[in-house]
C-alpha cells in the first residue's frame, strides 16, 4: 500500500476520533478506519509482542470489540502475523515508520503503547500530546519520566495496560495532566540538551 494512502487512512481515523479535522477522499480502505472506536498505536520489540497482543486482546474482549491497533516497526509485521494467528488480525495494521505516518498515527491514537521497540516514538507522542503507557522494561519509554504510565513486565502487565488505555480514553483530566507533564518533560530535556551542546 502506498504511503500516501496509509497517511490518508490515518488522517481519516484521526478525524473520526475527533482529534484532527481532516477531509479525505471517499475510498473503501479509508472508510474501514473511520470509526469512533478505541485506537491504539504501538511500538514493541520481539519480547514485547505477546504482552502487546495480550493487552490488545483484553481490550477487544472487555472494553471495545471494534478497537484498532496500529503498529510501528521494528515488529509491525511480526505483530500483524501473530494477531492473524490469534484471530484478531482484522483489527491490526502494521505501518511504515515514516515521520509523517508516525505523526498521523499518534494524532489518531487514544494512546501509544510501548513494549520495547522504537523509543523515539515515545518522545514524539509526548510532543503531540498523545498519552503513553506500556511496560517499564524499555529505557527509552522511561525517558518520558512521570508523563508516561508504565507497568512492570509481569503476568498482569497486559491487563494493566488494557485498563490504562481505557481509563486514558475516558478520563480527560488524566490526559490533560499527562499532556502537561509531557510538555514539562520535553522542556527539561531540551534545556539539558541545550546545555550539553
Amino acid at each position: 500500500m502506498e504511503t500516501v494512502a496509509v497517511m490518508d487512512a490515518l488522517a481519516a481515523l484521526a478525524a473520526a476520533s475527533r482529534r484532527l479535522r481532516t477531509r479525505v477522499p471517499d475510498d473503501a480502505f479509508l472508510r474501514s478506519w473511520q470509526t469512533p472506536s478505541t485506537v491504539w498505536v504501538a511500538s514493541c520489540d520481539a519480547a514485547g509482542v505477546d504482552v502487546l497482543l495480550d493487552a490488545f486482546d483484553a481490550c477487544l474482549s472487555h472494553c471495545d470489540a471494534a478497537a484498532r491497533l496500529i503498529v510501528f516497526p521494528p515488529q509491525a509485521e511480526a505483530v500483524a502475523a501473530a494477531a492473524a494467528r490469534r484471530g484478531i488480525g482484522a483489527h491490526v495494521q502494521g505501518v511504515d515508520d515514516a515521520p509523517a505516518l508516525r505523526k498521523a498515527a499518534l494524532l489518531a491514537a487514544d494512546a501509544l503503547v510501548v513494549c520495547g521497540g522504537n523509543g523515539a516514538v515515545t518522545l514524539d507522542a509526548l510532543a503531540l500530546g498523545t498519552p503513553v503507557t506500556g511496560t517499564d522494561g524499555d529505557g527509552d519509554a522511561r525517558a518520558g519520566g512521570d508523563a508516561v504510565l508504565l507497568w512492570p513486565a509481569h503476568e498482569r502487565a497486559a491487563e494493566l495496560i488494557a485498563g490504562t488505555v481505557e481509563r486514558l480514553r475516558a478520563d480527560a483530566s488524566l490526559r490533560a495532566l499527562l499532556r502537561a507533564r509531557g510538555n514539562a518533560r520535553l522542556s527539561r530535556l531540551a534545556v539539558t540538551a541545550g546545555g550539553s551542546a
